[in-house]
């Protein structure tokens, strides 16, 4: 059984392991924090929605990383197995295993004081 962890849906590209996830997000931060002190010095007086937008940014940023951790665990040999170790101790017969999508909701967490 193979597992494929997508980002932006199913039509999104795969995710092989945080390693590339991180080197990714690099890039994109490069990119986009030059946009954001640009953006600044234009319109200082709309700091405000700036500051939520990054805020905003982060948070898909911190998506991308669950996704990359997550990749890269249920792509261990022994992951893969765990399924066959379970069906030989289940109470009730499995069905055999199939291509399934599961649908992962982040939700935002504030740790503000």
């Amino acid at each position: 059984m193979t597992y494929e962890v997508r980002v932006d849906g199913q039509s999104g590209p795969i995710v092989k392991d945080v390693d590339q996830v991180l080197r990714n997000l690099q890039q994109q931060l490069q990119d986009q924090q030059k946009q954001w002190v640009v953006e600044l010095r234009e319109h200082p007086a709309q700091f405000a929605d700036l500051e939520a937008r990054i805020h905003q940014t982060f948070q898909g940023l911190a998506d991308q990383v669950v996704a990359g951790v997550l990749a890269q665990v249920t792509a261990v040999a022994d992951f893969a197995r765990m399924p066959k170790k379970s069906s030989r101790t289940a109470h009730h017969k499995l069905r055999s295993p199939e291509k399934r999508f599961l649908k992962v909701r982040l939700l935002e967490v504030c740790c503000c004081g």
